[in-house]
């Protein structure tokens, strides 16, 4: 469990996002608001939040002790805000609220139907097609320009799922030999007293299991595991809100206990995760109690970090969102069946006509995911891209200025083909 390094317990949601940890964790209702009290010891607060006005999008619950009523799930499910709870040390979902804004039979038999008519696989080759650019873009700041090329090109020749995993596994091998020497900064105090292998990314697969990486042993990979566990939670947000049914993936094997569509759709997602993480490895000095290390060995994100972290979860929601559609659109498209436009209820539902300027949460999509494209690339780059000035774009790259949101997308697959 992550524990308090703050002399002060606040409850106060980041870009739309309140994280929730501590020990005896209550949401509860009382007069009409969601009643949130959370804390360690002496250390706690209570925040309410009415149903008008009360700036959540999500709700990211770090506990295992407490208790939330039937009325605040229903408080949160009338007002469409997921209540995503973490596992302890942060590697999983243990549970996640999301209502199927979708029910539609015939896209649930046509995505039943898509390994037989060929849908699956094209499908398959798409998402690790983009996971693997991702991964290139990520190695190249890396040091290592076009090291996965062949194996991008190598999905076009794989005729099943089982090749697609094969070039993806040897894809990966190189991708996190690169990452397992790269440094991580503690402050000098802090440098005297973590352990040796704390210092570097190190391997991906994880000494302490037989689980890969599941239980991380060095900061890094607890970063990047809390990190890939908030997009699992938002990818099954975005497959109930379309309708897809989590269980029936396209490249992962069907597996008892296991939402192999979810894991599916994480595959692109991923990169942008670790470049996240990597800025913040490149960017930061760590102190020790920013992260735990529990008595087997495993490394534990503390309090300033999973709160950081959990910020960028309406980003991963916004990309899932996009993603999400277009793979229901394609199996829909695979089988004939005529859905409508019942596919696209995430985007479809949030485009409005809107001005130039950006609101919390699409100031954290510019953060998260535009700008450190935008830092990777010359201001010839950026003005030849959006047809700006020079002079202007020289602002944007330093981060003095964000440019209009239409430049966005374009800013981005300057470097994030995803």
């Amino acid at each position: 469990m992550p524990t308090q390094d703050t002399p002060t317990h606040q409850l106060e949601p980041r870009n739309g996002v309140l994280v929730v940890d501590g020990y005896g964790i209550s949401l509860k209702i009382h007069n009409g608001h969601l009643t949130v009290e959370a804390g360690v010891g002496r250390n706690r607060s209570t925040r309410r939040f009415p149903r008008v006005h009360h700036g959540l999008s999500r709700i990211v619950l770090l506990g295992t002790t407490g208790y939330i009523t039937l009325e605040a799930i229903r408080w949160l499910d009338d007002l469409n805000i997921p209540l995503i709870h973490l596992a302890a040390d942060g590697s999983r979902p243990l549970a996640t609220t999301t209502r199927t804004t979708t029910d539609n039979a015939k896209l649930r038999r046509a995505q039943a139907l898509a390994h037989i008519n060929g849908t699956a696989i094209a499908i398959a080759r798409y998402l690790l097609g983009e996971k693997i650019a991702g991964q290139n873009t990520v190695a190249a700041r890396l040091g290592a320009d076009g090291i996965l090329d062949r194996h991008r090109a190598g999905l076009d020749e794989a005729d099943s799922t089982e090749q697609l995993m094969v070039v993806e596994a040897e894809a990966a091998r190189l991708y996190w030999d690169l990452w397992s020497g790269v440094p991580i900064r503690f402050t000098d105090d802090a440098s005297r007293r973590v352990p040796e292998h704390w210092t570097q990314v190190g391997p991906r697969s994880s000494p302490l299991t037989t689980q890969r990486a599941r239980h991380a042993a060095t900061p890094a990979h607890a970063m990047l595991n809390y990190a890939y566990a908030l997009i699992e939670a938002e990818a099954t947000v975005a497959c109930h809100a379309v309708g897809l049914d989590p269980g029936l993936g396209v490249l992962h094997a069907d597996k008892n206990g296991r939402d192999s569509l979810i894991h599916d759709l994480m595959e692109p997602i991923r990169p942008l995760a670790d470049a996240h993480v990597l800025t913040l490895l490149r960017g930061e000095q760590f102190t020790r109690s920013d992260f735990v290390e529990t008595r087997d060995g495993a490394c534990r994100l503390n309090r300033r970090l999973t709160h950081e972290l959990a910020t960028t979860t309406t980003t991963w929601a916004q990309q899932l969102g996009r993603l999400t559609e277009r793979v229901a659109r394609q199996i829909a498209d695979g089988n004939h069946a005529h859905v409508g436009a019942a596919v696209a209820p995430i985007t479809g539902a949030s485009r409005k006509p809107t001005s130039g300027h950006a609101d919390a949460r699409d100031a954290a999509y510019y953060r998260d995911v535009v700008y450190p494209a935008v830092r990777e690339v010359t201001a010839a780059t950026i003005a030849q891209t959006t047809g700006l000035s020079i002079h202007y774009a020289v602002k944007i790259r330093s981060g003095k200025h964000m440019p209009h949101r239409r430049h966005w997308e374009a800013l981005r697959r300057t470097v994030y083909p995803v």
